[in-house]
């Protein structure tokens, strides 16, 4: 990665924010934390020696790696919020809402009164104790 921005240098810092306490310690965040909530983005320079301090900060507790990893995970999100326009591409699949609760399974062999609710999302449907078939959605019988 090439030289970062002082903007790619605040944007990392304001992201890392939750974690500043266990990459700095309590004197680096602390200090990082004034830094960022003082910060008036508006004014170029005030900027550059915010973006310049971070460095320091990061540099001095050895977080300088990790906040450069950062500032490349953003780099592509950084790239498709400017003004030029991307292309839009929906999921696959048909829009609505996903039935989870209230999905119900039966045993396809008429007369079975066997049924199975699932309890989480993702979880695989059981074969019918009784007669080792697949369990079907109700209604699809």
């Amino acid at each position: 990665m090439g030289t970062l921005s002082n903007e790619e240098i605040v944007e990392a810092a304001e992201t890392l924010r939750p974690r500043l306490g266990e990459m700095l310690g309590k004197s680096g965040a602390s200090q990082a934390e004034s830094l960022l909530t003082s910060l008036d983005t508006s004014n170029e320079e005030a900027v550059r020696r915010t973006a310049n301090r971070l460095l320091d900060i990061f540099q001095e507790h050895a977080a300088l790696e990790e906040m450069k990893d950062t500032v490349s995970m953003l780099a592509p999100h950084a790239e498709s919020s400017g003004s030029a326009m991307r292309g839009y591409s929906p999921l696959g699949g048909e829009p609505g809402p996903i039935a989870a609760a209230g999905v119900l399974y039966r045993c396809p062999v008429s007369g079975c009164d066997f049924t199975w609710q699932p309890q989480v999302a993702g979880q695989s449907v059981p074969l019918c104790p009784h007669h080792h078939r697949c369990l079907v959605k109700e209604g699809e019988c």
